[in-house]
């Protein structure tokens, strides 16, 4: 009986301090926990959310949104045209800055929990280019009040990405060492085939540089 009751109490107080659902502004849940909003426009078009601890205090969820103006091409069969390539993921319960992305017709997040072992969550997702099926995949972790990549973005081929890599769940993980990641990915040789690899490296933290957003 103590064993149940314990068990209840703990469940309780780890429950995230906010609810995913639509209400109005400053509304709170039955609980005392103040909801999330999905009730703006753009979230309607353009939602993709992603729920974890990213700060350390406390669970949040994130949203991405384009910030710029659908592309316009030479012709209605251009390909560079009809989509955003610039977004900002932000805060929901403000517990993060935001974090602008260039060079990505969208944002697929991925949530890759603690990877490096210090306690907080990271995210990646897939850059998506519309002429390339060659991309990066980048790992975000917040670090002294910013976003940085956790580890350099990371050579993407979509066809492995997509299938071998299942959505790009396997494409980084915790390694047995804490503080060390594996990574997988695919890169071409000098005869034109496409080679998986499988490498462990050592977390290397590093500012997010607008020139290596590039696909």
């Amino acid at each position: 009986m103590m064993k149940s009751i314990i068990a209840m109490l703990l469940a309780f107080l780890f429950v995230p301090k906010f609810s995913l659902s639509s209400c109005s502004k400053g509304e709170k849940g039955r609980d005392g926990a103040e909801k999330i909003h999905f009730d703006k426009p753009y979230l309607s078009q353009n939602q993709d959310t992603i729920v974890g601890n990213f700060s350390g205090h406390g669970y949040d969820a994130l949203v991405r949104e384009p910030i710029d103006s659908l592309s316009k091409g030479e012709d209605e069969d251009d390909p560079m045209a009809g989509h955003h390539f610039t977004w900002r993921i932000r805060s929901l319960n403000g517990t993060v800055k935001d974090v602008i992305v260039h060079n990505t017709i969208d944002i697929h997040f991925v949530k890759e929990g603690d990877l490096d072992g210090n306690g907080t969550d990271e995210f990646g997702f897939r850059a998506e280019w519309p002429t390339s099926e060659w991309s990066s995949y980048r790992v975000y972790t917040y670090n002294k009040g910013e976003w940085k990549y956790l580890v350099s973005p990371i050579s993407s081929w979509s066809d492995d990405y997509y299938d071998a890599f299942h959505d790009g769940k396997d494409v980084i993980k915790p390694a047995k060492r804490k503080g060390y990641v594996v990574i997988k990915t695919t890169e071409m040789n000098n005869n034109g085939d496409f080679i998986r690899k499988t490498t462990v490296k050592p977390v290397r933290i590093q500012k997010i540089l607008e020139e290596q957003d590039l696909y």
